[in-house]
């Protein structure tokens, strides 16, 4: 198997996912991570290209064509010959949230914010070709796992405080 791994912008995609499923910002962007950064560790053993949506969007051609040059594999149907629907389809104007310049910064306090945006900088770097930023990504996966395991220990603790406080409040009563 031979893999394309297609890469959105983490606040595009939680502006998506805010209005189809009214997810918060931080769940969006940790589902993100975890799509995005398993989608790289299960593939790593494969042939892959990385393109992003912007990229195909902007010059589905010349993405196409990247494609089929990193796999050494000819399209079944030459793209010139299918051009008129491609362009038909992939216009512009129905990508739906775009990123502002100050979304780009993003909220620095928040960790899921800071990995997403380095993990989208990695990966739109080796979408260019580039892929010596990769070990970066070892250290982001570590880093989101504990913070994982934290976030449910905290959880965990709150449900428990407020089962203490349930039935306390249920003796007075």
């Amino acid at each position: 198997p031979q893999f394309v791994l297609m890469v959105r912008h983490p606040y595009e995609v939680a502006a998506s996912l805010k209005q189809r499923n009214k997810f918060t910002h931080s769940l969006s962007l940790w589902l993100w991570l975890e799509y995005v950064l398993t989608s790289i560790e299960e593939t790593k053993s494969y042939p892959r290209v990385i393109v992003t949506y912007d990229e195909l969007l902007q010059d589905w051609l010349s993405t196409v064509t990247k494609i089929a040059t990193q796999f050494s594999t000819p399209w079944p149907v030459a793209p010139d010959r299918v051009a008129t629907v491609i362009q038909a389809f992939l216009s512009p104007q129905l990508k739906h949230h775009q990123v502002s310049t100050t979304e780009l910064m993003g909220n620095s306090e928040e960790p899921l914010s800071t990995w997403s945006l380095q993990v989208y900088q990695i990966l739109t770097t080796a979408a260019q070709g580039d892929y010596h930023a990769w070990s970066g990504l070892t250290s982001i996966r570590a880093e989101l796992a504990e913070y994982v395991r934290h976030q449910h220990q905290l959880r965990d603790k709150n449900y428990q405080r407020w089962c203490q406080h349930q039935s306390t409040r249920r003796a007075f009563h």
